[in-house]
């Protein structure tokens, strides 16, 4: 098994930024997805720029927080997007989505306006997943059916389907599979994934041996930083998992190894 270590949330904020780069330049990460519109996505650019020896996808953006905005005209995209022009609460996308109430054109529209910058820019794209993991919902998974290919994106995150415990309260728990099954037929993926919860005892890496010994290609996703706790720990996290991998000979990979 290959691991790909990734960071989601570049360009964020400088923090975030500044920590990811620091990681990339210790040896803790391989790869990294960027935020077309944040205070830091123009640090994240120049820097996936420079290193092409990494790979560096677009971490799309559908969904509301603390510095999160549409490129596209909010009034464009009503059915993802509130009456003051901001996109909704993850929570509350979710359940529109699964309901059948997201146009899949406001996604595409959105989704075509966040690739486009970011390519403009010169960043060479190795895959495509978005914030919240919104991009494993069907309008969500539709339109970048339609946008991708104008891109030449082939690539696009898998569903989590690495689980330590029963997480009875998680969609993608119980949907999982299903999601994972139509982003399969339409992209290239890695087999598995892993994106560690908040409440994952230190340690788990220790019962990834059997899937080490696996063919294939995993991604294992971080959002690295030193102000917020959590991704104060998630640092502390990867630089764990990166030593206790050297001790076990993996092989490290990128997005741009997925085929």
């Amino acid at each position: 098994m290959k691991v790909i270590r990734h960071a989601d949330d570049f360009g964020y904020d400088a923090d975030t930024t500044v920590t990811t780069i620091d990681c990339f330049r210790r040896g803790l990460l391989t790869s990294a997805s960027i935020m077309a519109k944040m205070p830091a996505t123009q640090p994240a650019i120049a820097f996936a720029k420079a290193h092409p020896e990494f790979s560096f996808g677009a971490h799309l953006v559908y969904v509301d927080g603390e510095h999160e905005r549409p490129l596209c005209d909010p009034r464009e995209l009503t059915s993802i997007t509130d009456g003051e022009g901001r996109f909704l609460q993850t929570n509350v996308l979710r359940k529109k989505a699964i309901l059948g109430n997201v146009q899949v054109a406001d996604v595409a529209r959105e989704t075509e306006a966040q690739l486009a910058a970011l390519r403009d820019c010169g960043v060479d794209l190795s895959h495509v997943d978005a914030h919240g993991h919104i991009h494993k919902l069907a309008p969500v998974r539709q339109a970048l059916a339609l946008v991708l290919p104008r891109f030449g994106i082939r690539r696009v995150r898998s569903v989590q389907n690495v689980f330590f415990s029963r997480r009875f309260g998680s969609a993608t728990y119980w949907l999982g599979a299903y999601w994972e099954r139509d982003i399969r037929k339409r992209w290239c993926t890695t087999e598995f994934f892993y994106m560690i919860p908040a409440f994952e005892e230190d340690g788990w890496w220790n019962r990834l041996d059997a899937l080490f010994e696996r063919p294939g290609t995993m991604e294992v996703g971080f959002h690295p930083g030193t102000t917020e706790p959590w991704r104060v720990r998630e640092l502390r996290v990867v630089e764990a998992f990166t030593q206790a991998c050297h001790a076990r000979g993996v092989q490290w990979a990128t997005w741009k190894d997925v085929d």
